[in-house]
């Protein structure tokens, strides 16, 4: 049987970083300037400015309860994103998009 740990995705500093295009948010802990990017954190997280472009893979059925929450905060680490794609991946392991949102005028405050 394989490691169930989760990776880790770490960012320190990277003020060229242009896109991510796939987050698996389920499987993944996404770490910026120290600070882990979680559903229900009181802090304000650390920003990344540069990011235009993101993708999310989240597994919808297992993460019902959190998912709205979880891409909210991973969405306020990166306030400059213009384009959003969300792939949602199913229990069969075929992903497909849902709502991308491709608006020049979308901002996160």
């Amino acid at each position: 049987m394989g490691d169930a740990r989760p990776s880790r995705i770490t960012i320190n500093g990277a003020p060229r970083l242009r896109r991510i295009i796939s987050l698996d948010i389920f499987n993944t802990v996404l770490e910026i300037q120290g600070i882990v990017i979680q559903a229900g954190m009181v802090e304000q997280p650390p920003q990344i400015r540069s990011v235009r472009h993101l993708g999310l893979q989240v597994n919808y059925t297992v993460m019902v309860g959190m998912l709205p929450r979880q891409i909210e905060q991973i969405l306020r680490s990166f306030p400059r994103v213009k384009s959003l794609d969300i792939w949602v991946m199913p229990m069969n392991s075929q992903s497909y998009p849902i709502n991308c949102l491709h608006n020049p005028e979308f901002s996160v405050n």
